[in-house]
């Protein structure tokens, strides 16, 4: 073509009328309005390309890069939709300008009149902003957010939901939720925070943060807001509610209680959430950051999806204290102080527990040393893969809870109900774990509790109900010596195949029970053992002659019996008729610490047991049993008291430190640094407070955690002035660090790591574990073998794994997958937002992988075939 022929061409395509048609009005969200721009020369000129652009209210949904597209408004007002028409080096723009109508009356904007002039049922296709000194009451009203939308609700400004419903406007399109914006710098007043209630059957529908106690992204400045929730229902949200971190810290040093509240509420998802068509996963119902005192009280948790993926959470806590309790009439615990009723606990016709129901983890509570309490008492658990799992949480209280182990969510073949991983200080006490038909045999392995690295401390398990699991209790790794440590008493275990088993490497108090009070846990109809010590420890067992007393089928020979012990009381420790005594003041405790240390300088240690000789099993040698159990007795007096301190509505830091300081001798290593910590200190951790007399320094607990330094070094990093963590700043090579300390060990440090990547992060690992029922197990011949289907470290000469170097990367990434027969597998690098940047499918045990394209950060690889999933990080420079 001449250039005399291209410029007339050009003047004939810049002169020509170019319009787009189409419908005069747009249907709010409908996806049924195609617009087409017409011109002579579109059929004529081959070189003729467009380019659609429209106003953020609308969504070009297809036809892109033609001449025709179909269009959906999803926020009301103007809409504005332009086609840019192309033809070589010529532009010409098209504009079409068309209202956006709706069957519903249509807010971009809301004057604040308290909600009384509004019609029933309005959209909002913008977001609300209530201001301070404004209140929002809106009162049987069905609201409908377009998928843009947010409720904002600024420090001094409060919204009130009445009865109403908040859900999504369009059919396919979740809407953002509800921001209650605060000042973490002030008190959790009305007067300085943002203010929600919700109340009387209020509904909240679609949306990705139902309710989130900070302003969009900001996940540190803007915490604070103030929730309280009754009688309401979050359906089908990708969050329900995220309390993000905050503190409210008095000038004396005193810690108040959050006052955001949840009473017969219910949280639920189910196969018609919007998820999936909408780019996005279910992310837990509850998030709790760094918040104190968050109560649920009788509420309902499920999740009603299928398939394995979505499970997650109800309630995700990191360093957050929260108490989970029944609703009960004439006693309430949101009254402060509460109200308590004339008797000890709820009558059955009065009360109505909290219900978990179909989670991968029901609760999970991690720490980084956080002293705040987590309290879950008389709650119902059916369908979780593990209904309840505290990470490093010391003194956390679960008590009179109905676990029901009978189903799983489906695809998963085990569970369990209480997982206590390096905790100790712990209240397990009155809680039922159960299968409901002894004579029904399932391919679920079930376990009632299992109990990791409670360390050398006192503590002990006390009063359960074991009935038709697998395990009963199930031990892993140290929680005791030949001195001191776990005790298990006067719990009840019935028709399970094992009632005590304790794994390879594993350890409790060697001495369980003594002469002078047995252990006497009962066992009845036990199908394989009652104590299984897979362990290398000498366990020697003391209980009072009864036939229901005595273990059934001792399996190792490392278990000694001893029927000569007096008959334990088995008393519980929760309820006597009356309302439970203040703890002992701690000048009390202190004098009995100081009468303890007398005592203890003139017993010589044994060579023989690690213990006292003058209180050995066999010879008090005058010491009163009394006087030779007092480590024990004291213990409890000590870990009531913290309890309680840190249950305590206004929390008094300096006083915890009192009480650790004073319980130096038998208490933690740990928790004293911790709770410094948060008083502001700036010191280095060592392994026993220098204030103690060297003399004493073998009656105390040993810190064996070698990395708890670096990590607690780290945490000195990211200190803010108001003594917090933020744990959002971590960069990449930070986060490797943390890796490192996650995955050096089973220690408090490593349990902590993998606490905050998995919380903050979503790094969360998976270890390929055996599935499957124990009896088929053992009728394969494989029982010692495949056994411990928790953590196969248990078994070094069979690891599961995947090894990957060098860690950073430039440009190779060799990966080596250990410990399965069949390699054959699909392997995915993604980044920290979840997407997936890489994918290999795996035929061979060894691999290299080029990540020289990817963007400098950290990744996360995952390794899937049909025995399971593992997951690693690396870095990339």
């Amino acid at each position: 073509m001449g250039y005399g022929l291209i410029d007339a061409h050009r003047a004939v395509l810049k002169a020509a009328y170019h319009k787009i048609y189409g419908d005069s009005t747009l249907t709010l969200c409908d996806i049924n309005h195609a617009y087409t721009v017409r011109s002579p020369h579109n059929a004529n000129i081959d070189s003729v390309s467009f380019f659609w652009t429209c106003s953020n209210n609308l969504q070009i949904l297809s036809g892109q890069n033609t001449d025709s597209v179909w269009v959906r408004a999803f926020n009301g007002g103007i809409g504005q939709l332009c086609c840019h028409i192309v033809h070589d080096s010529d532009t010409v723009v098209s504009k079409l300008v068309v209202p956006i109508v709706s069957n519903q009356a249509v807010y971009d904007n809301i004057s604040l009149d308290n909600g009384m002039n509004y019609p029933d049922t309005l959209i909002l296709s913008r977001n609300i902003e209530i201001d301070s000194m404004t209140v929002l009451t809106w009162q049987n009203k069905r609201v409908l957010c377009t998928p843009d939308c947010r409720i904002i609700v600024r420090p001094g400004g409060k919204f009130m939901m009445d009865g109403c419903i908040l859900t999504s406007a369009c059919s396919n399109e979740m809407w953002q939720g509800v921001e209650v914006v605060g000042d973490r710098s002030k008190h959790q007043t009305e007067a300085d925070q943002g203010t929600v209630v919700f109340k009387n059957g209020a509904l909240v529908e679609n949306a990705r943060c139902g309710i989130r106690t900070g302003l969009g992204n900001d996940n540190w400045n803007t915490t604070g807001g103030i929730v309280t929730v009754q009688n309401s229902i979050f359906h089908n949200c990708a969050k329900a509610v995220e309390f993000l971190a905050y503190t409210d810290t008095l000038a004396t040093g005193f810690v108040n209680n959050n006052l955001g509240s949840f009473k017969n509420c219910t949280f639920t998802v189910d196969t018609t959430n919007l998820f999936a068509i909408n780019g996005i996963s279910f992310l837990d119902h509850i998030s709790l950051c760094a918040v104190k005192g968050v109560k649920f009280i009788g509420c309902t948790f499920q999740n009603l999806t299928n398939g394995l993926d979505n499970r997650r959470h109800a309630i995700f806590a990191h360093n957050a204290g929260f108490l989970v309790d029944e609703r009960c009439d004439g006693y309430d615990p949101l009254q402060n102080p509460p109200v308590l009723p004339d008797y000890c606990g709820c009558q059955p016709e009065l009360s109505d527990s909290c219900f978990f129901e179909g989670f991968e983890t029901a609760i999970e509570a991690s720490t980084d040393g956080m002293p705040f309490s987590v309290t879950i008492n008389r709650a119902r658990f059916a369908s979780n893969a593990t209904a309840v799992r505290i990470n490093a949480n010391n003194f956390a209280t679960v008590t009179e809870c109905d676990f029901d182990l009978q189903s799983v969510p489906i695809g998963l073949l085990e569970n369990i109900g209480l997982y206590l991983d390096n905790c100790t200080g712990y209240l397990v006490e009155g809680n039922s774990f159960t299968k409901s038909n002894h004579a029904q045999l399932t391919n679920i392995s079930s376990t009632g509790i299992c109990v990791k690295n409670s360390d050398t401390l006192q503590n002990e398990i006390h009063r359960n109900f074991f009935y038709n699991l697998n395990y009963g209790i199930y031990v892993k790794n140290i929680n005791g010596n030949n001195k001191k440590g776990l005790q298990l008493t006067c719990n009840s275990f019935d028709w399970n195949d094992y009632d005590i088993y304790m794994s390879l490497k594993s350890s409790l108090k060697a001495n369980q029970g003594s002469l002078y009070e047995g252990a006497d846990n009962t066992f009845t109809n036990t199908r394989i053992s009652s104590i299984h010590n897979d362990g290398a420890q000498q366990l020697t067992y003391y209980f009072s002659r009864s036939s229901s007393h005595t273990p059934y089928n001792v399996t190792t020979t490392n278990v000694t019996l001893n029927f000569s012990a007096a008959a334990n009381a088995c008393a519980s420790t929760l309820c006597s008729g009356e309302v439970p005594q203040p703890p002992v003041p701690l000048s009390v405790f202190s004098s009995m610490m100081s009468a303890y240390t007398t005592v203890a300088s003139e017993m010589e240690p044994s060579t023989t047991t690690g213990g006292h000789s003058m209180c050995s099993q066999t010879n008090t040698n005058g010491f009163p049993p009394s006087v030779c159990d007092m480590p024990q007795q004291l213990a409890c007096v000590y870990y009531n008291a913290v309890r309680a301190l840190m249950a305590d509505s206004l929390l008094d830091m300096d006083i915890l430190e009192q009480w650790h300081v004073a319980a130096q001798p038998i208490a933690d290593p740990y928790s004293l640094t911790e709770t410094r910590f948060v008083l502001g200190y700036d010191e280095d951790f060592v392994h026993n407070n220098p204030a103690i007399p060297l003399s004493q320094a073998a009656e105390f607990p040993i810190a064996t955690d070698d990395y708890y330094t670096e990590f607690h070094n780290l945490k000195r990093e990211l200190r803010g002035f108001d003594r917090q963590i933020n744990w959002y700043t971590l960069t990449p090579v930070q986060i490797l660090e943390l890796q490192n300390i996650a995955d050096a060990g089973t220690g408090r440090s490593s349990v902590m790591a993998r606490g905050v990547l998995c919380f903050f992060f979503n790094i969360c690992d998976e270890e390929l574990t055996p599935l499957g029922d124990t009896r088929a197990m053992q009728a394969n011949g494989a029982l010692h073998a495949n056994l411990d289907g928790f953590d196969n470290a248990d078994y070094p000469e069979k690891p599961f794994g995947m090894v990957i170097y060098p860690n950073p990367a430039n440009d190779v990434l060799h990966i080596s997958i250990e410990g399965i027969d069949n390699p054959c597998g699909t392997l995915t690098v993604s980044d920290l937002t979840g997407v997936v940047v890489l994918t290999r499918e795996c035929s061979a045990n060894t691999l290299q992988l080029n990540v020289s394209a990817l963007s400098c950060g950290l990744y996360v690889i995952t390794f899937r075939n049909k025995n399971g999933v593992i997951v690693r990080k690396f870095v990339k420079l």
